[in-house]
């Protein structure tokens, strides 16, 4: 069955959200859209549910809010945003010269329920990028995985029982430089001062394809490959069997084992293990997939793969911001 998103729930969603509906109807059966606070949780199989319960609130909202938990979630998320900001030094006291484009900014909380019904808070100071005259940024674009490819790494995951998981990449585009002079107006309530911003801001019309040229590079250092039929899909195969393990992570090598009789038995220094096998299957290397969706990503990996915790180190060393989270939410899409 095919259920689209009508006229009268898109209002409820940005264009991103909206394309990964249609992106996902293919693939899962989406049940519901809810309006409601509480997502609405269904355990059956194959089931995609849609929850675009939210509630955004501006700086002046907040200040007049009564003191209670949402209050308080809402000032330390603010807090959160802006130490993570002045940790890379975002922007300079440097004065603009006469005449020159200065860019309104705010500061707002956006409010989630999460699957457990805790209250989730994230703060964004952003450009309001729709005042940006034609003319200063120059080619816009945005990492968006496509459909056919969506379908596709599912199809992969599912038919190579990988391990996936969701990755939310913390204030992602303030990781990305600017390449020429930029000045901001911080909101009233930030002091309202002059600012040279020093790198990308969310609103912002060039920042996605800064971000996007940011992670192209880290990726392709790391050693991933960038799919030739989709640029935000990577991979990476390796020449090392991806081997059955026990419960302490070791390599099963006891024939009797429950999953061995579902694998290949191999030869693997000096050892006899046991090689997970995928679709029709064929042998399984340790791999990685990635499936890039503006700040957000879909991460498989088979599992016990050596790779993952090298890849992370990694774009934690290129001081790239980011959680591991399983993958109960994507996109603003709570997944069952």
């Amino acid at each position: 069955p095919r259920h689209f998103v009508g006229p009268s729930v898109t209002g409820s969603l940005d264009h991103g959200e909206i394309a990964m509906v249609n992106i996902l109807h293919s693939t899962f059966i989406i049940n519901q859209v809810s309006h409601s606070p509480t997502p609405v949780l269904v355990r059956d199989e194959d089931i995609c549910l849609i929850n675009v319960a939210q509630s955004t609130y501006s700086l002046s909202v907040i200040s007049k809010m009564p003191d209670g938990p949402l209050k308080l979630a809402c000032e330390e998320s603010i807090q959160l945003e802006l130490d993570g900001l002045n940790e890379i030094c975002w922007v300079s006291d440097a004065n603009p010269p006469p005449g020159a484009l200065i860019l309104d900014t705010k500061v707002f909380c956006t409010e989630k329920m999460t699957l457990d019904d805790m209250l989730k808070v994230k703060a964004r100071c952003v450009v309001l990028g729709f005042r940006q005259p034609e003319g200063s940024y120059g080619v816009t674009e945005a990492p968006i995985l496509m459909e056919p490819a969506m379908n596709c790494l599912f199809a992969i995951i599912a038919a190579n029982d990988l391990d996936v998981c969701h990755i939310d990449w913390k204030q992602a585009f303030i990781s990305a430089p600017i390449d020429s002079p930029t000045w901001i107006r911080l909101p009233q309530r930030l002091g309202g001062a002059i600012k040279r911003l020093l790198r990308q801001l969310y609103g912002m019309k060039q920042a996605p394809k800064e971000f996007h040229s940011l992670i192209n590079r880290t990726f392709t250092e790391f050693g991933l490959t960038q799919s030739k039929s989709d640029p935000c899909v990577y991979f990476k195969i390796s020449d090392d069997p991806a081997l059955l393990l026990d419960s302490s992570g070791q390599p099963v090598t006891d024939p009797s084992h429950p999953g061995a009789a579902a694998c290949l038995q191999i030869e693997h220094n000096g050892s006899v293990c046991f090689q997970l096998v995928g679709a029709d299957n064929a042998p399984l290397n340790h791999t990685i997939i990635l499936g890039q969706f503006v700040d957000d990503m879909l991460f498989a990996s088979t599992p016990g793969n050596p790779l993952v915790p090298q890849f992370l180190s990694f774009i934690t060393a290129k001081q790239q911001k980011y959680t591991v989270e399983p993958l109960q939410f994507f996109l603003n899409m709570t997944v069952t």
